[in-house]
Order: C-alpha cells, then structure tokens, then sequence
C-alpha cells in the first residue's frame, strides 16, 4: 500500500507580507523510507492554510534523505511565523511511468518558436470574478482581505488555470524522451462504428479539439 508521508517544517521562520517562499521541510512518515529518493505527489494542509493564510503548491517533488523543498503563498498583509515540526502538507509517493526513460531540463526557445507557441496557445476566456467563483475564493473561512490578495494572485497567473476542457495548455519546462521499437510493424485496425444518436456529440469534440489545436 501507498502512504502518504507527512511534511512539516524543518525550522522556525517568518514569511513576509504578499510574498512567495520556497522553505526546507522535512517528512514525517509511516511506511516511507528516508533513506531512499522517490517521486511525490505535494498535497497542502488545507487546515493550516485557512489559519494561516499561506497557501502551499500543488506540485511534484523529488523527496531526498527525508526532506523536501516546499513553494509556500504568503497571502496576508502582516508577516507570519510558521514553527518547526509545524504540519504544512503531506506527499504521496508515485512512480514515473515506463514510457519515459528521461526527463531534463528544456533549453529556452528562441524568438521563433516562441512566436509559434504563443500563436498555438488557447485565449484564456477567464474574467476575475468567474475564476474565483469557480476556485471558491468567496466560500472560504478566511478574512477577507487574506481572500482578496489571493484573488489578485490567482487572477495574475490566470493563465495557469484552464478555462475549459479543451484547454490543455502547454509545457516549455520540461522535455520527455520516448524510445520506441524500431522494429514495430504497424497494424490496420478497422474504425469503431459511432451510433447515430452519439454523432453530434463526437461532431462536437473533434471541433473543439481543431479550435484548440489539439488535432
């Protein structure tokens, strides 16, 4: 079975106001090695976020000899103190599939491709207020100028939230290298028949995966 370790932080320290930090945590686990490196899935400590008013990344990180680099949000207008052994997050271990062999970092793309990029991505259709009615910004328990930076915030990099299921959006962090069989021979397979009543909506999603450049 898969456990989910606990994060907590490694040293007493105080955020600033209306900044982003990166702080040394350490794991606090059950059933999880320390001594092993392995690939996890950053979950935040909701209860800790609504207290406190920082906000921790989803993300995955690579734990090592027990400890992890963790993104924290300081949203409120005052400094806050986060103490050491405090609990911020909890990491579920996951494994790399075995169709990537390598991943490392991209090289940064010239004014060319990143023209071409730009020009294939979606416009993003957000307003303000939609994208935080539907991130639930208004519903949560916390004071409300902790919910209007978080706003702000969120409306900076709304870029980051997809805007509808098309929207897939892109990666230019990261690259992936796939090796295939060279020797594979390819195979006909006959198309699946689409009943008469589901064609308007199979109509539908291959339009939208054309508008979005998907296919």
């Amino acid at each position: 079975p898969v456990h989910s370790a606990k994060i907590r932080c490694s040293k007493t320290i105080t955020l600033p106001p209306n900044s982003v930090h990166f702080i040394s945590c350490k794991i606090d686990s059950q059933g999880v090695s320390r001594n092993k490196d392995y690939q996890a899935l950053i979950e935040p400590y909701r209860n800790h976020a609504i207290r406190s008013g920082i906000i921790t990344a989803n993300a995955m990180a690579t734990i090592s000899n027990g400890t992890v680099p963790l993104q924290c949000v300081q949203t409120a207008d005052s400094p806050v103190t986060i103490y050491k052994n405090q609990l911020l997050a909890f990491a579920k271990p996951v494994s790399i599939p075995d169709e990537v062999q390598s991943i490392g970092l991209a090289t940064k793309p010239s004014p060319n491709e990143k023209q071409q990029s730009d020009s294939t991505t979606c416009t993003s259709s957000w307003t303000k207020s939609s994208l935080t009615e539907s991130l639930s910004i208004p519903n949560l328990c916390i004071p409300e100028e902790h919910k209007q930076r978080l706003a702000d915030i969120v409306w900076e990099y709304k870029d980051c939230f997809s805007s509808s299921k098309f929207d897939l959006g892109t990666c230019s962090t990261y690259k992936a290298r796939i090796d295939l069989k060279h020797d594979y021979v390819a195979k006909w397979i006959p198309s699946r028949p689409v009943p008469y009543k589901l064609q308007p909506h199979m109509d539908a999603e291959i339009e939208g995966l054309l508008k979005a450049k998907v296919i």
